[in-house]
């Protein structure tokens, strides 16, 4: 007679269906984890470019705004290396294979003058605070020199960097020349500083040769002028969006960029930045609204792709300035910076790291380059994004000199 055992186990059958049953599960819920994480991973790249797109955006912008800002407008954009009017060709500007550079000029905007009997100033010449000073006396000579003396109302120290541009004028505002400080200067609040531009003559920001007799009599005023010049420089095999103010900010008698520890870094993973320059269509001017500057008409310089274009910094007829009527001619037929009234910047941003959520034949993002270079930004499995702005420049719309 048979009996059955009231403790019964698993047959090799059973276990071996229960644990491919668990090993599946595990396996679905690994592939649903690793899905989930590389989702993550992939959200976080975005916001990572998304974050440094933000911030370059945040920055150039502000620093566009203050483009031209006490600036005569024809030097307001800083076009002195451009390759189409330099001689000899200097370094282009803008490009058709490669990114462009942004650079331009603001007058520092830490001063204070006050009027003669003005908020207490007693000061028959006015009275100055904060970085502006007296202009004393200025000497001919090659090249020629500045001296200011402060008033006790300016700051008790500040340094002069070499490669800083310096902005003088006459009484009124008048015969506006920029300079080029030659090496380091610590000026106080005591005494008389003799203040020598660097030795070449290299205008619109290194002038010394235009500096007139008022420039040394009653009423005139040195400014500080700041220099902006964006462009992208790869480190390794990363492209970083670099900062270039053209001063030696280690003092060790080096200019950038020869000197790299002066130059700042904006951001990374900016592989392209180009640049268009705006110009009012002027109904006013003796050419169609549709036939004006630019290579296809269109009154925007920079934008026509495969064709290198500027505005330039000099043009061929006189520039135009301050009290250039709107009807000028030089208004109308004429690329010359002080006509442009906005700016364009597009950038092409790629991810920090390669995206792993595709496959290894993957080569990442491909989108088409902007305004006038050509080719697409490709490579590497990075993801890419497009961040572009476009700034009205209103200091260039300003119609006389001033010094407040």
């Amino acid at each position: 007679m048979t009996h059955s055992s009231s403790e019964s186990g698993v047959t090799l059958i059973e276990l071996l269906v229960g644990t491919s049953i668990a090993v599946f599960a595990l396996a679905i819920g690994s592939m649903a984890m690793l899905a989930q994480t590389q989702a993550i991973r992939a959200m976080d790249l975005t916001r990572g470019a998304n974050t440094a797109s933000r911030e370059t955006m945040l920055q150039i912008e502000h620093n566009l705004r203050l483009l031209g800002w006490g600036i005569d407008p024809h030097f307001a954009v800083d076009l002195s290396t451009n390759c189409i009017s330099a001689t000899p060709p200097g370094p282009c500007r803008d490009q058709v294979n490669a990114p462009d550079q942004l650079a331009f000029v603001a007058r520092n905007p830490m001063y204070r003058f006050l009027n003669q009997n003005e908020s207490g100033c007693t000061l028959v010449n006015g009275c100055t605070y904060g970085k502006v000073w007296p202009i004393t006396a200025m000497t001919a000579g090659a090249p020629n020199t500045i001296t200011i003396t402060p008033q006790a109302t300016n700051p008790s120290t500040i340094t002069f960097e070499l490669g800083r541009v310096a902005l003088a004028l006459c009484a009124g505002g008048q015969s506006a020349t920029m300079v080029t400080i030659s090496q380091n200067y610590t000026v106080t609040n005591s005494g008389s500083f003799l203040l020598t531009p660097t030795a070449t003559n290299k205008p619109p920001y290194n002038d010394w040769n235009s500096l007139q007799a008022c420039h040394g009599q009653p009423g005139a005023m040195l400014f500080l002028v700041d220099r902006y010049r964006y462009f992208i420089q790869n480190f390794g095999t990363t492209p970083w969006l670099m900062l270039d103010v053209g001063l030696d900010l280690n003092a060790n008698g080096i200019l950038p960029p020869a000197d790299t520890a002066d130059l700042i870094p904006i951001a990374k993973d900016i592989e392209d930045m180009q640049v268009a320059y705006v110009i009012p269509p002027n109904p006013a001017c003796a050419i169609a609204p549709d036939n004006g500057p630019g290579a296809n008409g269109d009154w925007i310089i920079g934008n026509n792709p495969g064709i290198v274009e500027e505005p330039v910094g000099t043009a061929a007829t006189v520039a135009p300035t301050y009290t250039t009527p709107s009807t000028d001619p030089s208004r109308c037929n004429s690329l010359n910076a002080a006509n442009v009234r906005a700016i364009r910047v597009s950038l092409r941003i790629r991810s920090d790291k390669p995206d792993p959520t595709h496959g290894p034949g993957w080569t990442g993002d491909s989108i088409p380059y902007p305004e006038n270079r050509v080719g697409t930004a490709t490579g590497g499995s990075y993801r890419r994004y497009t961040s572009e702005t476009e700034i009205t420049l209103r200091n260039l719309d300003s119609r006389s000199p001033f010094i407040y």
